[in-house]
């Protein structure tokens, strides 16, 4: 036997890049109902920052499409920006579709009252991290919720609202604090405008048992999503922007050729309105030499006529022969 025969998978070396998740791979996403309240407890757990821009490009095949990109000068421990980094995304004009939104872990109380009766043991890996495994059979009721900007504002605010008086002093205390933290709910209405789309208010001071405390929760660290999410470095951030065609804010709406029909109608041409008539067509001046063209074809025309009408008058006469 050869060596080549010998050799197979060995003699490769692939060299290809991870790719890219999406967040619903990674971690439990909390998708909100449409105009229903539902009732969560935030953990004391860290909340990322996420800022994401959607770039407006044109496919080889002419289509147009949003694809979602990481600022990758935006520091989510600061929410501010990055030493020594540009984002070429957020030179890119047009820019308003930039997004910033959080992702925080919460007990879903819908859930954590249909706890099983018999839970499956948790993993060796959940155990000593204490982050749930999407893949895993293991019941947990938090989930991870996605807070856009404004929500987020709202429910940081409900601070001023949560105040507990100690020795005689007054002290705010976030809803997510173990001891004094509360109950939120949240509605979501897609047929709302903006940030109408999301309502919230506070419930009751709900301090975690120590059963809640011991929730799997999902990792939110940087280096877990951000790096599942495919953070570009800037090199590769700066050649993703030379290769796509990307639409720019001027063009954006400009209208497509419309292609050609074989039968157009009037109608389809102009819309004038209802009580608007229908313009008249305009005749154009022909040219002598268009004139003259037309003046031998219609005499050619009535000579065919006439030669054919005196053939149709011996033929009525039985006469087969043909006229001199």
């Amino acid at each position: 036997m050869s060596n080549d025969d010998e050799a197979g998978f060995e003699s490769l070396h692939p060299k290809g890049g991870a790719d890219k998740k999406r967040l619903d791979e990674i971690i439990d996403l909390y998708p909100f109902p449409k105009k229903k309240w539902v009732q969560i407890r935030f953990l004391p757990k860290r909340i990322l920052a996420v800022k994401q821009h959607w770039v407006s490009i044109r496919t080889k095949d002419g289509k147009e499409v949003n694809i979602p990109k990481l600022c990758i000068e935006f520091d989510p421990a600061t929410e501010g920006k990055r030493q020594n980094v540009s984002c070429p995304y957020c030179k890119l004009p047009g820019q308003d579709s930039t997004r910033t939104f959080y992702l925080a872990n919460a007990i879903l109380r819908e859930d954590q009252e249909e706890k099983p009766q018999r839970l499956p043991a948790s993993l060796p890996e959940e155990k000593r991290t204490g982050f749930k495994d999407l893949s895993s059979r293991t019941w947990t009721p938090v989930k991870v919720f996605r807070l856009p900007a404004k929500l987020a504002s709202d429910i940081q605010s409900y601070k001023e609202l949560n105040v507990v008086k100690k020795n005689g002093e007054r002290k705010e205390y976030d809803v997510s604090s173990a001891r004094y933290g509360m109950d939120i709910s949240i509605k979501f209405d897609p047929d709302a405008k903006g940030a109408a789309m999301y309502m919230s208010n506070t419930g009751d001071k709900t301090p975690l048992t120590e059963e809640e405390t011991a929730y799997l929760t999902y990792d939110l660290s940087e280096k877990y999503i951000y790096g599942n999410l495919g953070l570009e470095t800037e090199e590769h951030a700066n050649s993703e922007v030379k290769r796509m065609t990307i639409i720019e804010p001027d063009n954006k709406y400009d209208k497509k050729p419309v292609p050609t029909r074989s039968v157009v109608r009037k109608s389809d041409e102009y819309d004038l309105g209802d009580d608007e008539p229908e313009a008249a067509p305009v005749k154009k001046e022909r040219t002598p030499e268009q004139k003259a063209a037309l003046r031998a074809k219609k005499k050619k025309r009535l000579a065919a006529e006439q030669a054919g009408q005196k053939k149709k008058a011996y033929d009525d006469d039985g006469d087969d022969s043909m006229p001199f």
